[in-house]
């Protein structure tokens, strides 16, 4: 998937994420998220710490989902030196954008190197999805 635009700079991701349940549990693997910025900058998750899923009334279907909201954190890398993320992923149904949102800020050493506010995506779709099998 991609599609955010921020600033003067193409930004991409792409994410396999699970909900964790009961909240404060930890989430079903695999976790993973990349995002990739036309700079050639990059962020790499290596540990989802944080996954929490949400249906908000102000986003209806389709797709049929227990959620529309992904709200996580984590660690990885930013450039290949350790970082941590926060973000939050809609899914406002279909088609993905602009229905679809992203947010993301990407700290190093505690300093924000990465800010990108709310915004739609610009190409793409993002999908909320019921867990199936052990993902369950």
């Amino acid at each position: 998937m991609s599609g955010l635009y921020s600033g003067s700079q193409r930004v991409t991701h792409g994410f396999e994420l699970h909900c964790a349940s009961p909240e404060g549990s930890s989430p079903a693997e695999p976790n993973n998220l990349e995002i990739n910025f036309s700079g050639g900058d990059n962020f790499h998750l290596t540990t989802l710490t944080k996954a929490v899923c949400t249906d908000t009334a102000a986003i209806q279907q389709p797709p049929s989902a227990p959620f529309d909201t992904f709200d996580g954190a984590g660690t990885g890398t930013f450039n290949g030196q350790p970082a941590a993320i926060t973000f939050t992923f809609t899914d406002g149904g279909e088609p993905g954008n602009p229905n679809d949102t992203a947010l993301f800020i990407i700290t190093q050493a505690g300093q924000t190197v990465v800010s990108c506010g709310e915004a739609p995506l610009t190409f793409g779709n993002h999908q909320a999805h019921k867990a199936t099998g052990s993902k369950q």
